[in-house]
């Protein structure tokens, strides 16, 4: 018992460390991040603890890394990265480096493989889970409606039905 104990004391501790350890490395592609970071939570704390509340959290995060932009911080460049339970994200906060991204796909610029895997057992077959040619394909069926001045009619729709269906 107390050997399992020993073993699983030790694991932790080194999960912690690595965390930690990751955290506040100066590798060349980190990104700022928002304060209040915890071991093994990171930023979870912030979220309320459920997944309904990182809406509101990541938009407060994005207009901070905004602020920070408009005010000639030379640290901030429209990204910043978040840890959500481990999961460490790259959040891409101004329109004009998400236009930076989007110009790399569907080459250079991937998604995730889980997301990609996780959209494809839906059945969710189209433009927003395809990849390389079909992507571009499909993109160009689409463009159109998804500019920025249609979304600003469907975003508030796609948020109240998301927190409708959290909800249940």
């Amino acid at each position: 018992m107390t050997l399992v104990l020993l073993a699983l004391l030790v694991v932790v501790v080194r999960s912690v460390l690595r965390q930690v350890l990751a955290v506040y490395s100066n590798q060349p592609w980190r990104q700022q991040m928002p304060s209040g970071w915890w071991p093994i939570i990171g930023h979870f704390h912030h979220t309320q603890g459920t997944v309904a509340g990182m809406p509101a959290a990541m938009t407060r995060w994005a207009n901070e890394c905004i602020t920070s932009c408009k005010n000639n911080n030379s640290s901030s460049n429209g990204c910043f990265e978040v840890d959500l339970m481990g999961r460490r994200m790259i959040v891409v906060a101004r329109e004009d480096r998400v236009l930076e991204l989007f110009a790399g796909r569907p080459h250079k610029v991937i998604r995730n493989r889980h997301l990609a895997a996780a959209v494809n057992s839906t059945g969710a077959k189209g433009v927003f889970a395809a990849e390389g040619v079909q992507w571009q394909q499909e993109r160009k069926l689409v463009a159109a409606t998804m500019n920025k001045w249609h979304m600003q009619d469907y975003v508030p729709v796609l948020v109240e039905t998301a927190v409708a269906l959290v909800d249940k």
